[in-house]
Order: C-alpha cells, then structure tokens, then sequence
C-alpha cells in the first residue's frame, strides 16, 4: 500500500507507516517520483513474497527430515525387535504397528500360508473390522491373490480399488508379498480410509516391514529345527545310558553266575584241590571280584 497525503498530512502518513503502508506520495505528484516508488514498494512485495516462499519451503522440509528421521527411528525398533522377541505374534503385533505408522494408515493385517492347504490364514491385524477378522482363516479381499501369484508387491486407490472388496474398507490399499527368496510365505496388507497414494518412500520402508516379518519366521524356523536337533539328541543320549545300563546288568549278572560254583570249588566241597588248583581259581575270582567293583563305581549319566 502507498499512500498519497497533501502537504499538512505528514502526521496521517506517520500513522499510515505504522498500520502498514511502505511509501507515501505528497500532493502534488511528480512522474519520476511517482515511478520510483512505485518500483520501490513493487520490489519489496518481490523480495517479501521470495522471503515467505522460501520460508514455507524451508518448514516443508524441515516436516519432510522430522518424518524421515521418525521412519527411521521406527525402522530400527523393528529391526532391533526381530533380533529380540522370540514371541512370533508380538512380534507379529510390532511389525504391524510400524506398518500402520510408516504408511500413514487405519488398518492392516498380516497373513501366512498354511502348509498343508496352501491358502493364506490370518494370523494377526490392527483395526481390522469383527466381520474380516477372523483369526487363522483365509481373507476374501479379492487382491491377494494376485499378489501372492505374482510375487510383486501392488499398491492402488481410487478407481481401480472400486471392484475389489477391500473397497469397503477404504480407498487406498497396499499388498505386499512375505518372501523366503522367491518363495511368497506370507502377505502384509495396508489400508488408508482416504483417497491418497502411497509414494515411493512409503512403499520402500512398507516392503522393509515385510522384509523383517520373513526374517522372524525363517528364525522361528531355525529354531524349531535346533530344538527338535536338541530333543532327537537328548533322547539318543537317553537311549544310549539305557542300553549301557541293561548292559552293565548284564555283565554283573553273567559275572554273578560265575562266581557262584568258583567260590564253591574254593571251599573244597567237591573235593580237595592242589596248589596251582587253588592258585588258579583264586585269581579268577580276584579278577572276577575286581570287574564287578569297576562296574560299581562306573557312573552313568541320567
């Protein structure tokens, strides 16, 4: 704004100053002056507008780095999460909070698929509708399916979600594939209720969510398979201190029988013995004697 006051008005234009004007112009006007300050005030609004642009986008960006360190923040939990919950669906129920957070969304499930009838099961969700959420059966959302044919992780909104179900639920959704290399072991969907897509880095940071769920299952894996190693072992080492123990009873018992008539023939019953007789039997039996006090002591582990 600016301002044009007659001579006399020098107060009104002090005050004009103060509200807000950038020049002012007394009457009568000179052309020169005119033009003057008009590319005055005319670059001052410039430089004003400039100043406020670059405001703007330096608090854009500055909410853009706030996010992205959130994100990673967020990441790095789950990450550190994967190496230290060993409860599969907490940590199943993490993996899922970080998903709801990273893509900015209401609701998302997790599903696994099921050996024996090839079809995936749901195994656990965040916000997830009574009707959809039921555990350890297969979810009708019409995108599945493709997703886990085709191994590609698929993201859509508006129109082309309107003739899939999961339209009902909201009008964004992303499907992404669990993978075991090539394999698809499992899908992580994520719904948004508004109409707004999901951008690249939203997309990366979702299939890094999915990347830490088949790290955790191939680690379930991993150690169910040590602890069947470890209980195949346990009960060979069992089978192996049986056997030893039937055999060492064995042994006593067979060393029992033989020392029965030898200790009879030393007491001379049958009939008298020489020398070298006695001397002979009494070494046997040493022996014999000495054989069962070594079983004895002989510990075998339970």
């Amino acid at each position: 704004m600016i301002v044009i006051a007659a001579k006399g008005q020098e107060h009104d234009a002090i005050q004009a100053f103060r509200l807000g004007a950038v020049d002012v112009l007394f009457w009568p006007l000179r052309d020169a002056e005119v033009v003057s300050i008009v590319e005055r005030a005319l670059r001052q609004t410039k430089e004003t507008r400039e100043r406020q642009k670059l405001d703007r986008q330096l608090k854009e960006t500055n909410n853009e780095l706030q996010k992205r360190l959130q994100d990673l923040t967020t990441v790095l939990a789950t990450a550190k999460a994967v190496i230290s919950i060993t409860d599969q669906r907490q940590l199943f129920d993490r993996i899922l909070e970080s998903a709801l957070k990273l893509g900015e969304s209401e609701m998302c499930w997790l599903m696994l698929r099921d050996e024996k009838s090839q079809t995936y099961l749901l195994r656990a969700h965040r916000h997830l509708p009574e009707t959809w959420a039921k555990m350890n059966h297969p979810v009708d959302d019409g995108v599945s399916t493709l997703v886990a044919r085709s191994g590609e992780s698929l993201f859509m909104n508006g129109s082309a979600l309107k003739k899939f179900r999961l339209t009902s639920l909201g009008k964004s959704v992303g499907v992404i594939p669990i993978k075991v290399r090539s394999e698809v072991i499992g899908l992580l969907i994520i719904v948004r209720r508004e109409d707004r897509p999901f951008v690249r880095e939203s997309q990366t940071l979702l299939e890094a969510m999915a990347d830490y769920a088949s790290i955790s299952l191939v680690n379930a894996r991993l150690f169910r398979a040590l602890e069947e190693t470890a209980e195949k072992a346990r009960m060979g080492e069992t089978n192996r201190h049986a056997a030893l123990q039937s055999l060492r009873d064995a042994i006593n018992a067979e060393i029992a029988q033989a020392l029965q008539p030898l200790t009879m023939g030393l007491t001379e019953l049958p009939g008298p013995l020489g020398a070298e007789q006695r001397n002979a039997l009494e070494t046997v039996q040493a022996s014999l004697l000495r054989l069962v006090r070594s079983s004895e002591k002989t510990i075998i582990p339970k």
